[in-house]
C-alpha cells in the first residue's frame, strides 16, 4: 500500500494503529529527510533544533509514528529529559481521533477552582475520572513556579487531563506525557537539559549573544570561526543549533575564568 503525507496518514487505513513497517520504507525515509533538509534553517523549526538536521528529522519521523504530519510534529513535540513529549492539546487531539473515543468532560470541582477534574469515556468501558488539586501541586513542589503562579487553572487542567488520557488511552499515547507536565520534572542526571544549570534556561538568541560578546571582548572571533568550521562544518555562529551553541558556551566558561585569573595575577604583580 502506498502511504501519502496527509494529516490522516496511516490512520485512515488502520484506525488508530500506526504500522511501522509502512512508515520506515526507503521512500518515506528519503522524503522526510529531504523535507527536513529544506526546513531545518527556517523559523518553522523551533530555535533549540534549528540548524540540526538530525534532530529535525528525528522529530518528523517520530511524528509519523504517533499519527501526525512532519510539520505538525515540529511544532508539537519537544524533547525534555531526553524523552519526547507533546503539548496537552495534541494529546487530546490524538485520543479524540481514536476509533474508541466516546466523550470527555473537563471542569473544576467547586467555585474555588482549586481542583481540576477530567473524565474520559472509552467505548464499552466505564468513565475514567482523574483529579489534580492545588494541594497536589504543593505536595509536588510546583505551586511556587512561575508558570504555576501565572496560569494555575490551566496547569491544574493539564495535569488532570494528562492522567486521565494516559489511563484511558495508553495505546494512543504510547507512553507519551504532556509537555506541560514534563517541564515540571527536575532534569535527570545525564540528560542534555542538565548540562549547565544556567544556560538551560536561556533562549538560543541569548546564548549566541553571550558567545559573540565574549569573543568580541577577548578577541576570540578568528578562533571561533575556525572552531565552528572544523567542529560543525558551518560558516558562522548564526547557523548553529541550540545544542551546538551549548557546546561552545561550555567551552567559553572555563576559558573566561582562566583569563580573569591571569589578569588578576598580572594586576597583583
Amino acid at each position: 500500500m502506498k502511504i501519502l503525507f496527509t494529516n490522516d496518514l496511516v490512520l485512515k487505513d488502520y484506525g488508530d494503529q500506526i504500522m511501522l513497517k509502512d512508515i520506515y520504507t526507503k521512500e518515506i525515509y528519503d522524503n522526510i529527510l529531504n523535507l527536513a533538509k529544506t526546513v531545518v534553517n527556517t523559523k518553522f523549526v523551533p530555535k533549540e533544533m534549528r540548524g540540526n538536521i538530525n534532530e529535525t528529522f528525528a522529530v518528523m519521523i517520530y511524528g509519523l509514528e504517533i499519527g501526525i504530519g512532519p510539520m505538525q510534529a515540529l511544532q508539537n513535540i519537544k524533547v525534555i529529559n531526553d524523552k519526547p513529549n507533546i503539548y496537552g492539546d495534541l494529546c487530546l487531539a490524538l485520543i479524540c481521533g481514536h476509533k474508541d473515543f466516546e466523550d470527555i468532560k473537563e471542569y473544576f470541582k467547586d467555585e474555588s477552582q482549586t481542583v481540576a477534574v477530567c473524565e474520559i469515556k472509552r467505548k464499552n468501558r466505564s468513565w475514567v475520572v482523574r483529579e489534580f488539586s492545588i494541594n497536589d501541586a504543593k505536595t509536588a513542589g510546583l505551586q511556587n513556579r512561575d508558570h504555576w503562579q501565572k496560569y494555575q487553572k490551566r496547569m491544574l487542567q493539564m495535569r488532570s487531563r494528562g492522567f486521565a488520557m494516559r489511563d484511558s488511552f495508553p495505546d494512543a499515547l504510547k507512553g507519551l506525557i504532556t509537555r506541560e507536565e514534563a517541564e515540571d520534572y527536575e532534569p535527570v542526571n545525564g540528560s542534555t537539559e542538565n548540562n549547565n544549570e544556567n544556560s538551560e534556561l536561556l533562549p538560543i538568541s541569548d546564548i549566541k549573544g553571550f558567545i559573540q560578546e565574549v569573543c568580541d571582548k577577548y578577541n576570540f572571533n578568528c578562533r571561533l570561526k575556525d572552531f565552528i568550521n572544523k567542529k560543525f562544518g558551518k560558516d558562522s555562529l548564526e547557523n548553529l543549533s541550540y545544542e551546538e551553541c551549548q557546546i561552545i558556551y561550555q567551552k567559553l566558561i572555563p576559558a573566561i575564568t582562566q583569563i580573569k585569573q591571569l589578569k588578576q595575577e598580572e594586576n597583583g604583580q
